[in-house]
């Protein structure tokens, strides 16, 4: 789907901030913020909120989760039940699940499992 930037798609439970570029698929409920970009292949909702800026590359997933300000959502990735917080990374094919928290600026390595309620933090930002 094809989507212009600072539309809103109303009846679909779909709204996209300004500037946006959306080549993958939106499922509502979904919320992205101002400036966002997900590529082809790449899906978003249901239950997914975007913050300004958010990246999601070919192929990944992210539904029922938060993704702040910021974060880059590596090909393949899936984000389930989860809050990322601003600036966080996720690297190609990881998983983060079961209502875990990834902190500011933390990078999860490509292919890497995060679930159980995890919590992953950098030193002094807990």
């Amino acid at each position: 789907m094809k989507s212009e930037a600072g539309s809103r798609l109303d009846g679909h439970g779909i709204a996209l901030g300004e500037g946006c570029s959306v080549e993958g698929e939106l499922v509502g409920p979904a919320v992205l913020g101002d400036n966002c970009s997900v590529a082809a292949g790449a899906t978003v909702g249901p239950g997914a909120a975007l913050g300004d800026g958010v990246e999601v590359a070919a192929g990944a997933k992210i539904e029922a989760s938060a993704v702040l300000d910021g974060c880059r959502i590596g090909a393949g990735a899936q984000i389930d039940d989860a809050i990322l917080s601003p600036g966080a990374e996720v690297g190609a094919g990881a998983r983060i699940s079961e209502q875990s928290v990834v902190g500011p600026r933390v990078k999860v390595a490509a292919d890497a499992r995060v679930g159980a309620g995890a919590k992953l933090f950098a030193a002094g930002d807990e």
